[in-house]
């Protein structure tokens, strides 16, 4: 069955789990599909394939839909009431939606959170609907494309389709009213052939001892030491600092955070500030801690001499298989928060930057299953990170998210 997902450890934050009982199943299907039919969304109740006939394809389909749209946000020109706001419309629930002014020229704006491939719309319009609209993509909100274009919109269902395009942000600008009311809408839904499904998101707002642990180690080219009291959570992110104290072994004091589970292949993804001060690594990464019989390592790396600056590394093996690249930044990424991620499948590693491919590696992958973490600590490598001095303490790289995605096939 399509629908059934897995995730290492633990079943609580599987997404679309309504029944909460660690499975994405027919219960969880049926329960979408009540709110589908007490809401007669479209004209044969329940009929999402519209072949006359309500029967359990209808439910995954609408299913199908619910878990796409997950982690779709919207926002929209304005709203009648604050509970018709925007994102009533990409909840998964028909009983509720959203509503603009009673004015023409409105919108309803979406954001797909990265960059994915999109081949139409799904719209449920409520009674007060547009007759002339369009829809636009676009892929940093300045620049827009519209995609399709109607006069003669009817309300009810309607099911849109266009040619194929990678896009973040999608617009339904609402041109003309039919009705003397607002424009309304109950649910959009994304049509996309976006082949990854979103296993769990932690927004790192608090400790999660089910998922994650705190490091205490350190290695001989690391001038700090790990200490669980230099990971803190405030204001919705998480920090990692690097401070001068004395610790066991060393002077200086890090932080590392790591999963508990292993995970092996998969789409990898961070949103981050790094850290500033020469001789600091600030870090996203997967990795197999020993004992293993080789190095398994994929790295998203910022050297504090210059976070205008990012670094890829694939460790397979031993040195010299392990080929790091570096690439130019139009930005200091320890100034802005941005989306950092890599996607790694058997036979290549794809990184992006805010959903854009950077770099592509096809060959010495790494296989063994290993965890994700985040980390910052001193090198001794100054040819490489720099010359260390401790007036750059304290510092901290900061954390917005982190998502695990596993490939459909």
């Amino acid at each position: 069955m399509v629908f059934l997902v897995s995730a290492p450890g633990g079943c609580a934050e599987l997404a679309g789990d309504l029944g909460n009982d660690g499975y994405v199943n027919e219960a969880d299907l049926v329960l979408v599909a009540e709110h589908w039919l007490e809401n007669d969304a479209i004209g044969c109740f329940g009929d999402a394939d519209e072949d006359c006939d309500v029967d359990f394809f209808d439910y995954a389909k609408v299913a199908q839909n619910w878990l796409q749209n997950k982690f779709v946000t919207a926002t929209a020109l304005s709203q009648q009431a604050s509970e018709l706001n925007a994102s009533m419309a990409v909840d998964g629930n028909f009983a509720t939606r959203w509503s603009s002014v009673f004015a023409d020229n409105q919108w309803l704006q979406l954001d797909l959170g990265h960059e994915r491939d999109v081949r139409g719309l799904e719209i449920y319009w409520q009674t007060a609907y547009s007759d002339e609209y369009e829809i636009a993509v676009s892929g940093d909100k300045a620049n827009w494309t519209v995609v399709y274009s109607t006069n003669s919109g009817d309300g009810g269902y309607d099911n849109i389709n266009f040619s194929e395009r990678s896009t973040r942000y999608i617009r339904i600008n609402c041109i003309s009213r039919a009705t003397s009311w607002g424009n309304s809408i109950y649910e959009v839904f994304v049509k996309s052939n976006d082949n990854w499904t979103l296993v769990w998101q932690d927004n790192l707002d608090s400790f999660d001892p089910s998922r994650w642990r705190k490091a205490t180690h350190t290695w001989d080219d690391n001038l700090a030491q790990f200490v669980p009291g230099n990971v803190t959570f405030q204001n919705g992110t998480m920090r990692l600092h690097l401070t001068q104290q004395q610790t066991a072994t060393r002077h200086y004091a890090g932080a590392e955070y790591r999963t508990i589970d292993l995970y092996r292949y998969g789409r990898f993804v961070v949103r981050m500030k790094a850290s500033p001060g020469s001789g600091v690594v600030s870090s996203f990464f997967t990795y197999r801690d020993p004992p293993v019989p080789t190095w398994n390592e994929i790295d998203i790396e910022f050297l504090g001499k210059n976070t205008r600056q990012i670094h890829f590394n694939p460790w397979w093996d031993w040195w010299p298989n392990c080929k790091p690249v570096t690439f130019n930044l139009d930005y200091a990424a320890d100034q802005e928060f941005h989306e950092y991620s890599f996607e790694w499948q058997p036979h290549y590693i794809r990184w992006s930057v805010d959903g854009n491919t950077i770099y592509v590696a096809t060959e010495n992958i790494p296989w063994l299953a290993q965890q994700i973490m985040m980390n910052i600590w001193i090198s001794k490598n100054e040819q490489w990170a720099g010359e260390f001095t401790a007036g750059v303490l304290p510092v901290y790289a900061e954390y917005d998210y982190v998502q695990y995605y596993q490939k459909n096939y």
